[in-house]
């Protein structure tokens, strides 16, 4: 009577380590699918966050020549009027 109940014993030990071993296995299957999906989304959006900043570079650095292009004309200093500069004269005759 005792064999039976130690094979028995040792049956269940063995049928409940390898669901433990199948638990654990699909446990780690799934975090390591999600880490590689993950992965893959963060490897995506990188590669589109480098995209638009070149584009945003290229922008940027057609906006500044296109800037200076604008201001070379007027970068020369443009001529005073003489009238202000000359002083008022006195009262005319028909004032007086």
């Amino acid at each position: 009577m005792c064999e039976p109940v130690n094979k028995h014993n040792r049956t269940a030990a063995l049928s409940i380590r390898w669901g433990l071993f199948a638990f654990a296995l699909l446990l780690v299957a799934g975090f390591a699918f999600t880490y590689f999906q993950q992965q893959r989304s963060i490897d995506a959006a990188q590669a589109r966050i480098d995209e638009l900043t070149a584009t945003l570079a290229e922008a940027a650095e057609e906006a500044l020549t296109s800037q200076e292009d604008e201001t070379e004309p007027t970068a020369q200093p443009e001529e005073t009027p003489q009238a202000s500069a000359q002083p008022e004269e006195t009262a005319s005759p028909d004032e007086t």
